[in-house]
């Protein structure tokens, strides 16, 4: 009870109340700082024992662009899935680090395509665009294959997309 007397008697102590107030700033800030930074790295990534690993013409896809600097990688693309309409995006990218073996995440965010409104025989998958910007601190420098991890309305397939990019010098 002693501290929240001495903010209630905030004007008697003001030097404490304006520490209070510093120290209050400080902390939401780093934790800010913290979470924003945390949704920007890539994560280790283990494959679903229950995926499927081969695409089998089941997923059509393209990889538009990818983009690496020293401190991020950024790729951008499609994929859906043949003879269905898109509904609930949850796909995201995948890279193997040829060297190693060892696959990272990519936070991917869903991007509208509109021109995939009427493809396959007029399936709506506009909501096939897939963008990813991951902070690549501490990566290893080499060859990634980029996989795609497809998950939308309710599938689970794992695949590579054949595209391989360099990393680092």
């Amino acid at each position: 009870m002693k501290f929240l007397d001495k903010i209630l008697d905030a004007e008697l102590e003001e030097k404490f109340f304006k520490k209070t107030i510093f120290i209050s700033i400080v902390i939401i800030l780093l934790m800010v700082i913290i979470v924003f930074l945390n949704l920007g790295f890539m994560r280790n990534y283990k494959i679903p024992a229950d995926a499927i690993t081969k695409n089998d013409d089941k997923v059509n896809f393209i990889i538009d662009d990818i983009m690496t600097s020293r401190k991020y990688i950024e790729i951008s693309g499609w994929a859906y899935r043949r003879g269905k309409n898109v509904g609930c995006f949850n796909n995201r990218f995948i890279i193997k680090h040829e060297a190693t073996g060892k696959y990272y995440a990519l936070n991917t965010d869903m991007t509208y395509k509109g021109e995939l409104y009427s493809v396959d025989e007029g399936y709506d998958c506009r909501r096939s665009g897939m963008y990813a910007k991951g902070i690549a601190i501490g990566l290893p420098k080499g060859l990634y294959q980029i996989y795609i991890e497809y998950k939308s309305d309710g599938e689970n397939i794992v695949f590579d997309t054949g595209k391989v990019f360099k990393f680092g010098g």
